[in-house]
């Protein structure tokens, strides 16, 4: 939803100016809020590969990699890895979303070896889904009842979000999702790998890393 139309909705329902008629505690989400509607401006990113449509929540801290020791939320779902494994191999593919699009091979006519790569095979990128723009979806599927136990009992996670999802990701040899940039700086992602075959690596800003 584009911004304007989001404040717009709060002032018709006054939330808007409830917030800037609020005390301290809340004044970086006033901050936020006139970033949001132009009436302030948004200070320049630091990181140039940092570029999400909203302004950036002021005060929190956007690094492209978190410390997962310190993350209880992670280390949660790595002491239940075992759980969280069983079910996601027991699904089937019927259960799934097909991605392919947003993963087929990158392209460039400014490097035309990259033009020579075949299209990617369907199938290459697919999704479950246990949550999905704040909404359940395991509740209909129930498939992964343990998962998505785990998952609810997570702290700190907002699930009902309107961004927020937590998903079984499977992709093919030879994909590549291309490079790309949250909506927003309010969420911190957390992977936990499944079944990484060699070679499989993941960049965020500058930096490399595997599972």
């Amino acid at each position: 939803m584009h911004l304007a139309k989001v404040i717009g909705e709060m002032r018709s329902g006054g939330f808007y100016d409830r917030i800037m008629a609020s005390g301290p505690e809340l004044d970086r989400m006033k901050t936020f809020l006139r970033r949001c509607s132009g009436e302030e401006a948004t200070p320049p990113n630091p990181d140039p590969m940092v570029h999400p449509k909203y302004p950036l929540f002021p005060g929190l801290g956007n690094r492209p990699w978190h410390d997962a020791r310190i993350n209880a939320a992670a280390r949660i779902l790595e002491e239940n890895f075992a759980t969280i494994r069983d079910e996601a191999l027991q699904l089937g593919e019927e259960s799934n979303l097909d991605y392919s699009k947003a993963a087929g091979p990158w392209r460039s006519w400014r490097k035309p070896w990259t033009m020579l790569r075949p299209d990617a095979k369907p199938g290459t990128w697919t999704l479950y889904l246990l949550y999905h723009m704040g909404v359940s979806v395991e509740d209909v599927m129930g498939k992964c009842p343990r998962t998505h136990a785990i998952v609810n009992a997570l702290p700190r996670a907002c699930l009902d979000y309107t961004w927020g999802d937590f998903v079984f990701s499977a992709m093919n040899g030879g994909a590549h999702l291309r490079a790309h940039c949250s909506i927003d700086n309010l969420r911190v992602r957390i992977h936990l790998g499944i079944t990484i075959p060699p070679g499989c690596s993941i960049r965020v800003g500058m930096e490399t890393r595997t599972w």
